[in-house]
């Protein structure tokens, strides 16, 4: 892994962003704030008296509150993400649902997300969490089709789909890294309630630093004639 720098052009990007997709959103939680439903999955979903969903989502209908949302660091995120209500990360209950047609189905999944434009923007050349697969991004030609990565959701869109959208959360990575049998939509919580680094599997890498991984050997001889009882 290596860390994804956070500079003055990445809080441009960030901001720029959420500039293209916040009208979109606040639409849907309108929508759904003025008593209305949206059909997803064949299902009607709608707040009806759920008192969860409406606090969320008049605290999202703020704009400054829904640009911390979509702009914050990964550190904020993680703040976030310990006050959340339980039903937020059950992808059975109703806020769950909610909040993934607003950010996924209405946002990520939406035309007004642009993830050609956003790759190419993040000017991310190889993938962050295996440092090997070269992920530029490549416009198709008549004798090629498109070449780039894929844009991983650190926290995933199912567990978490309030943060389908957050800057910070999409992480361009490779096919490889991103696929079912490596990072995927595994979890990177071992505690929702303590969303701290401590209890993280994996590290943003907007948040990687070399000190996070450390290895240590006591020689106890000189090396070149050092057997294998030698080295701790």
């Amino acid at each position: 892994m290596y860390q994804l720098k956070i500079t003055k052009n990445t809080e441009r990007l960030a901001l720029q962003h959420f500039n293209d997709v916040k009208e979109r959103l606040l639409a849907d939680i309108h929508h759904f704030l003025s008593g209305k439903h949206r059909i997803m999955r064949k299902v009607k979903i709608a707040i009806h008296g759920d008192k969860p969903c409406e606090d969320l989502l008049r605290h999202l209908s703020n704009e400054e509150n829904l640009k911390e949302l979509i702009v914050s660091h990964p550190d904020k995120l993680r703040d976030i993400i310990s006050q959340l209500h339980p039903d937020a990360f059950n992808p059975e209950k109703k806020l769950n649902r909610i909040l993934y047609h607003i950010f996924i189905i209405f946002g990520y999944e939406d035309d007004i997300f642009n993830k050609d434009v956003f790759y190419r923007q993040s000017q991310v050349g190889t993938c962050p969490y295996c440092n090997m697969a070269d992920i530029h991004y490549t416009p198709a030609t008549a004798l090629s089709q498109t070449e780039k990565g894929v844009l991983d959701h650190f926290y995933p869109k199912e567990i978490y789909p309030m943060l389908g959208l957050s800057f910070y959360n999409l992480i361009p990575s490779c096919p490889s890294c991103n696929d079912v049998q490596h990072k995927s939509n595994k979890d990177v919580t071992s505690n929702k309630g303590d969303a701290s680094l401590t209890s993280m599997r994996i590290i943003n890498p907007y948040e990687y630093q070399d000190r996070n991984f450390f290895f240590d050997y006591n020689l106890k001889s000189h090396w070149e004639n050092a057997g294998n009882s030698d080295v701790d």
